[in-house]
């Protein structure tokens, strides 16, 4: 494996290293993403069993449920940060005018006698 300064520096001299590396981060954030599922769904060590003196039964095991939100917080935040048109918490808002149409923006225009007013304003 060549080193991380390697990389780097190929990222910067060669167009068709950096897409093959683009690309290959969009599918560890898929990866990562679909991790998150799997991990969800393993309930493996959720319980366990307890056998204190006044204990004979099972007990949830708080850390082992912890420790998964943990791991799908985590892979969560990287496939958002990897790919966050695609996983991120971005919001896009789209502004339209009437019936769906271009939005129409008018600008009042100032007279001299505003604009003066304005600036003796900011003077003082």
């Amino acid at each position: 494996m060549p080193r991380k300064a390697t990389v780097f520096r190929w990222l910067g001299q060669f167009e068709q290293f950096r897409d093959q590396y683009t690309r290959a981060r969009e599918v560890q954030a898929d990866a990562l993403f679909d991790d998150v599922l799997s991990i969800a769904d393993n309930s493996k060590n959720d319980w366990m069993e307890a056998n204190g003196k006044d204990d004979a039964g099972w007990m949830l095991n708080g850390d082992n449920i912890r420790r998964s939100q943990l791991r799908i917080d985590a892979r969560k935040w990287m496939a958002g940060k990897l790919r966050p048109k695609k996983y991120g918490d971005f919001k896009a808002v789209e502004l339209t005018g009437a019936d769906g149409g271009p939005l129409q923006v008018s600008a009042a225009l100032l007279s001299d006698e505003d604009l003066a007013k304005i600036a003796s304003r900011a003077k003082s």
